[in-house]
């Protein structure tokens, strides 16, 4: 649009002049006020060429991203039109420009003292769009001030902080005072600080954080590399500093992901029985003798069990989005899992049609956390539109599985190439959410080193027993009542072929 109408203002300005050296005589008695505005036309057109063309290729932009703001496009035009109008008084009407350039610099002084502060910002605009130091998008620390640029303007700098509240800065304040900048599109560094008792092992320490670090962490970059560093003591404290230091795109989120990450750390330091923030060293509650932390409420027909599992295994305490290990058995003991299970197609859509079979229940209480069902939601709007939250929220209070939700939201969407691209959402594999008391493992195990695992997420957090599959022959005196617990939740199974089972497997698996 910008160069249609440049190219109409210079055909515009070619027509008057072709009019005025070839059809208008001299003699016309408009000619002279033709003439004038053939030489306004000239300087507008030549500006706006100017404007056009030059700019752009003096400071073309890197991509939307890179964009500042408007303000030096703005100074310059401004500039080329001034000029454009004193060429046109002094060649299209012979104005005497010197008088109105002297009165000029009168006016200029006089307004500047009265505008000093406003004009302090604009100049400082200026330089920032000159040499960019900081563009819309990156993240800046003044002081107590942090936030993401929103927004350059001729005086101020906008800025949204981390509370969703918005900053305005004045542009003085980034050119003469000292400002932290973390370009949006590079990482930057954050420390997660901790304590652990001096006695520890820090091989052990720096051995279990790094782990964690390098386990795909949410919102830490995989390169450049996070690493753990022992950081010494300080005064007045016994214990020794640790940091694990990472990497991240989002620098308002370091503190979600501080606390994030320094929660799965203390549950990792306490399944190896080691306390953050203590000042001696002490038992975790996984190594407490077992009887002085009674079993929680589950399953009480089967008291006289648990102590003979405890001895086999071993009760730890996991947090939220931890994968149990693949190589145990347990139960839930307290909070829940998540496990993926295998479906064939014809079962996938046996579950989706009961789902769609069934009475709305929307008023029910889902287990479908608020965050899943609400990301579902957005992803469903841009398919079937404003009945999408109806639609989430009824399948939801009928299932805990998020994969079925998509499926079953997807059979409201007509076309199959919508259908397709809106279950490119959806998780990978369905799954179900294992209570207190459930066991987990048992099926995998009994099946054979064939069998595919599936895997398992802690869902807030849990307490879990854990028994290794080398230590299950020392249960098989209990294989009956052991049978009778588990059986529950292997599909199409009764008590009595699993208590079989678990003979057989466990004679095969007892050593010698």
């Amino acid at each position: 649009m910008s160069f249609t109408i440049t190219a109409l203002f210079v055909a515009l300005t070619s027509l008057a002049w072709l009019l005025r050296v070839t059809v208008i005589p001299e003699s016309f008695p408009m000619a002279g006020s033709l003439e004038q505005l053939c030489y306004f036309l000239t300087a507008l057109s030549g500006a706006r060429v100017l404007d056009t063309l030059i700019f752009p290729l003096l400071f073309r932009r890197q991509g939307p991203e890179s964009m500042t703001s408007d303000l030096l496009q703005a100074t310059i035009s401004i500039l080329l039109y001034g000029t454009a109008v004193v060429v046109w008084l002094a060649l299209g009407l012979g104005f005497d420009v010197s008088k109105l350039l002297a009165t000029s610099a009168i006016f200029s002084v006089i307004i500047g003292f009265a505008l000093q502060a406003t004009l302090g910002n604009l100049f400082s605009g200026l330089s920032l769009e000159i040499e960019r130091p900081v563009r819309v998008g990156d993240y800046v620390r003044k002081g107590d001030v942090e936030g993401r640029v929103e927004a350059l303007k001729w005086r101020s700098v906008f800025i949204r902080t981390p509370n969703d509240s918005r900053i305005v800065l004045p542009n003085s304040a980034l050119t003469s005072q000292p400002i932290e900048i973390f370009p949006y599109d590079r990482p930057t560094r954050h420390t997660a600080l901790f304590q652990i008792d001096p006695r520890v092992e820090p091989g052990r320490i720096l051995t279990i954080a790094r782990d964690i670090l390098n386990s795909g962490f949410p919102n830490i970059c995989a390169d450049p590399a996070p690493s753990v560093v022992l950081i010494g003591t300080e005064a007045g404290s016994p214990n020794l500093w640790y940091g694990a230091r990472y990497y991240t795109l989002n620098f308002l989120d370091r503190s979600a992901t501080n606390s994030r990450l320094l929660a799965r750390l203390w549950y990792a330091l306490a399944r190896q029985g080691i306390d953050m923030k203590a000042d001696r060293l002490t038992l975790a509650p996984d190594d407490a003798p077992t009887g002085s932390r009674p079993f929680p409420d589950v399953l009480p027909e089967c008291v006289s069990l648990w102590p003979v599992l405890a001895k086999a295994g071993r009760r730890q305490l996991f947090g939220a989005d931890e994968v149990i290990p693949a190589d145990c058995v347990g139960f839930v003991l307290r909070g829940v899992l998540r496990e993926e299970r295998t479906l064939d197609p014809q079962d996938l859509a046996k579950e989706v049609a009961a789902l769609l079979a069934q009475d709305d229940a929307s008023n029910a209480k889902t287990d479908v956390s608020s965050e899943e069902m609400a990301a579902i939601t957005a992803t469903a709007i841009g398919f079937v539109g404003p009945v999408a939250g109806g639609l989430v929220q009824r399948f939801a209070s009928l299932t805990d599985d998020p994969y079925l939700i998509y499926h079953a939201v997807a059979a409201s969407i007509e076309s199959p190439e919508h259908r397709r691209h809106f279950l490119a959402f959806a998780p990978a594999t369905p799954s179900r959410l294992l209570g207190e008391g459930a066991s987990f493992g048992w099926a995998e195990w009994l099946d054979g080193p064939a069998t595919i695992s599936h895997a398992r997420r802690v869902w807030g957090s849990a307490e879990l027993l854990l028994i290794p599959r080398e230590a299950l022959p020392s249960v098989a005196a209990q294989a009956d009542l052991l049978a009778a617990v588990i059986a529950e939740d292997i599909p199409g199974a009764d008590a009595e072929a699993v208590a079989h089972r678990l003979r057989r497997r466990m004679a095969v698996s007892e050593p010698g």
